[in-house]
């Protein structure tokens, strides 16, 4: 009877405010037989003070096969438990529906040996992300396999429990950086990681390969225990978004012990090949995590790499022009507070690089990079083709300074001549990159590499003893300041002795050299000369002295390029004989000299071929003529010369015209003797005076010789007398010995000489009166000694003499 009643309330339906069953709190149950059983309510609560001693559901689990049979329908709008928890469960037709804010779940159950549970639809919206599949349960342990969809990723998912041990692994299929980027979202790591995984490396085709790990329910999740290896293909990385980023074929991400590797296929940036680079993230799930970015590549170190690196603070000033360089960068970003820490190794050899517009050519090199510290390795270094040197050393990069050691094999600079040849020097170096600029402690030199590369020697006596040209020059002291202009400038400043140049009379002792090198030479030296090396080299001088030497001298050098020289208003002297020139042009070549000069009206020929020298000099004034004899002797006039002969060993002549000597100390020893004799004295010789003697003509023709001056003839007409004779100066002991004779012209014997056969008697033929004469002693005070009294004693007998032959005479 209770059932037929309980069937009848059934079929019509019934309906309970409350109810209390099995500690479920049910609000407003509806319950309705139909075929099966209908069963709907508001509210189905499990109090949070529920407690089950016995979680073992194996006696239950034969009611999940008759579900089926005994509900059509189940409808719970609100199921809840401890209050915390509230979904709506339904049921129809075999299949369960739980909805919660947090998820949707379509399920149906079965039961053989197991529990099976096919999920047909997981969905959690806060993730975007949708399961299915089918899982057995036996006890409190599952076996679940089936697919997801997340973000756009699809892929096949296994879930396993086997007590309190979760296993779990993934897979996908195709993905895109988009949707990659958006999985990221759901994922609490550091947002860094997050910006190189999808932002700063971006590809086209991703996929999850696999993803597996696992968790011990109750315990903290590890991301240790997880393991994936995803790949990406046709890859950009971008390392700054101020650079173009670099292009990658295929990357493969693994996942291993809390560490994202990122193994790059065919890296290359720009046109850098990468292969062997690579991106490691360490402790992924820590605080400490950090990147670690490989770079390695074999490629010239160029201004495009010197952009990478400097977008991370690594500032290299070293470009390269020739030769690749192999190079082993790790940069580390710590993710905590962004700190990097750089280590690189950088090896090349047969390259040229350039520092700051100087170039070096390595022809073995090896250097390290430590933070803010360069190493370099002992390393072989050329600035070809003037310094071959092995250098090692650091540079502190914070402090924009340098420390280097130089062992320099060779040190060579040659212009047509030595200038520096150098080996085996030992040098320390100290650089200042904030002031551009290199310190050689033992040259003391400093290089400047600002916009001008400049070399400033300061003291040059220390490159004395490896440099041919300075050895020549001996300075005392002096500086060198050379700039590496494309003509290459410089100046220098020389104190040295001088016995060459003088000027206002004292040798020039302190030298200002300036001016170029490229692309031909031209030096500049204090004002007074001017050099210019083309195919020939040229000076020209001017306002200056130039010290001659001996006549005698044995030098033999010989000058490689051709040499003209140019004078102007130059002196040349030896001792206090000067030869004054107003304009001169020379000519070397080898051991070949031509001159070609004047002074005044006068002009100057001269060469010198092989030791044979000749010289031709006319219209030469006795301004010329006194500042070659050091002394004034001779007043108006016009002179020639003609000489020729060896350096040492050469003869001339000597003619010269209208002329007075005087103020010589010969001319009044002379006198003096011829005052002495009265025949002579009566004659009243108007040719000499107190301003001297006046020469019409004369002539000297000489015989110069290692230091002696042999006088073959000479002759001297004034109005009154000639002299002739001959003799010899001793140059070296400043003496003379000449043999002179002196005869009265004939207009002081005109009366008598009027007289045709008392002329002849008593003069002689030409009508003249003649007295020998012997000239000895210094050259400063000669002594004058006459043969009058032997003169006399021969007058009678020539008389006689032409009395006897006067017959003969009026015959003619």
């Amino acid at each position: 009877m209770l059932l037929l009643l309980g069937y009848f309330f059934l079929s019509e339906g019934v309906e309970i405010r409350s109810l209390s069953l099995f500690g479920l709190n049910i609000e407003k149950l509806y319950l309705k037989l139909d075929k099966k059983l209908i069963v709907r309510a508001k509210k189905v609560q499990i109090p949070s003070a529920t407690k089950r001693t016995d979680t073992n559901l194996d006696p239950y689990l034969w009611m999940i096969n008759a579900l089926p049979k005994l509900f059509q329908t189940v409808d719970i709008k609100d199921f809840s438990w401890r209050s915390k928890y509230h979904l709506r469960l339904q049921y129809q037709d075999g299949i369960f529906t739980l909805r919660s804010k947090e998820f949707t779940l379509r399920f149906s159950l079965w039961m053989d040996k197991n529990l099976h549970l096919l999920i047909q639809r997981l969905h959690l919206p806060r993730y975007n992300l949708s399961l299915q599949g089918e899982a057995k349960i036996k006890h409190s342990d599952f076996d679940f396999k089936g697919k997801y969809r997340i973000e756009g990723i699809e892929g096949s998912l296994q879930l396993r429990k086997d007590g309190k041990i979760l296993s779990y692994a993934l897979r996908s299929s195709t993905f895109s950086n988009q949707n990659l980027a958006k999985f990221f979202s759901h994922i609490p790591v550091d947002p860094l990681i997050k910006e190189w995984s999808y932002r700063r490396i971006k590809g086209r085709d991703y996929k999850l390969h696999y993803l597996k790990g696992q968790w011990r329910i109750g315990s903290p999740f590890d991301l240790r225990s997880i393991e994936a290896l995803a790949t990406a293909k046709d890859v950009k990385v971008r390392f700054n978004d101020s650079l173009p980023p670099a292009f990658i074929k295929k990357v493969a991400l693994h996942l291993a012990k809390d560490n994202l590797f990122f193994k790059l296929f065919k890296p290359r940036y720009l046109d850098k090949n990468l292969q062997g680079s690579k991106v490691t993230i360490y402790h992924v799930g820590k605080r400490g995590s950090y990147l670690l970015l490989h770079i390695q590549t074999t490629s010239p170190f160029d201004e495009k790499i010197k952009r990478l690196l400097a977008t991370y603070h690594i500032h290299i000033p070293i470009t390269q022009k020739k030769g690749v360089l192999q190079a082993n960068v790790d940069l580390r970003i710590l993710f905590k507070n962004f700190s990097t820490d750089v280590r690189g190794t950088f090896r090349t050899q047969d390259s040229l690089i350039t520092i700051q517009g100087l170039d070096l050519y390595l022809k073995k090199a090896l250097f390290k990079i430590s933070n803010d510290q360069v190493i370099v390795r002992p390393s072989l270094v050329e600035i070809r083709p003037i310094l071959a040197s092995s250098v090692y050393g650091t540079i502190d990069i914070a402090k924009s300074q340098g420390d280097f050691h130089l062992d320099i094999a060779n040190l060579h600079i040659d212009q047509g001549f030595p200038i520096l040849l150098a080996k085996d020097i030992k040098e320390h170096m100290l650089l200042d990159l904030n002031h551009s600029k290199a310190h050689l402690i033992y040259l003391d030199t400093d290089i400047l590499f600002d916009r001008i590369k400049t070399i400033q020697i300061h003291q040059l006596t220390k490159l004395i003893p490896f440099s041919p040209l300075l050895q020549k020059l001996a300075p005392l002291e002096g500086s060198l300041e050379v700039r590496l202009t494309p003509t290459i400038d410089f100046l220098a400043k020389i104190a040295k002795p001088n016995d060459l140049c003088y000027k206002n009379h004292h040798p020039i002792t302190n030298f200002t050299i300036q001016g170029h090198i490229a692309p031909h030479p031209r030096i500049r030296i204090n004002d007074c000369a001017t050099i210019v090396a083309d195919h020939t080299l040229s000076a020209t001088i001017e306002n200056v002295w130039i010290k001659l030497p001996k006549l005698d001298s044995n030098s033999s050098q010989s000058i490689k390029k051709p040499l003209k020289l140019h004078f102007k208003h130059v002196t040349f002297f030896h001792k206090n004989h000067l030869i004054p020139l107003d304009d001169a042009f020379a000519y070397i070549k080898g051991k070949s000299i031509t001159l070609q000069g004047r002074y005044q009206k006068g002009s100057i020929q001269g060469s010198m071929r092989e030791g044979n020298m000749e010289l031709k000099a006319k219209h030469l004034s006795s301004a010329f003529v006194n500042s070659l004899l050091g002394k004034k002797i001779v007043q108006g006039g016009s002179f020639e010369l003609e000489a020729r002969g060896k350096k040492d060993d050469f003869h001339g002549r000597i003619t010269f015209y209208d002329t007075t000597i005087e103020r010589l100390k010969l001319l009044n020893n002379l006198f003096a003797t011829i005052n002495t004799i009265p025949a002579l004295v009566t004659l009243h010789n108007p040719g000499f005076s107190s301003q001297g003697l006046f020469v019409k003509n004369g002539v000297i023709e000489f015989r110069y010789h290692k230091g002696h001056l042999l006088i073959k003839r000479l002759h001297l007409a004034s109005y009154s007398l000639e002299f002739d004779g001959f003799g010899s100066i001793d140059l070296e002991r400043n003496t003379i010995q000449m043999n002179l004779w002196l005869k009265t012209l004939k207009s002081l014997t005109n009366i008598v000489s009027k007289i045709p056969i008392a002329g002849y008697i008593l003069l002689g033929k030409d009508g003249s009166i003649a007295i020998s004469l012997d000239v000895n002693g210094t050259l400063e005070d000669p002594k004058v000694t006459t043969h009058a009294t032997k003169d006399a004693i021969e007058a009678p007998f020539n008389i006689i003499k032409r009395t006897l032959t006067l017959p003969f005479k009026l015959f003619e």
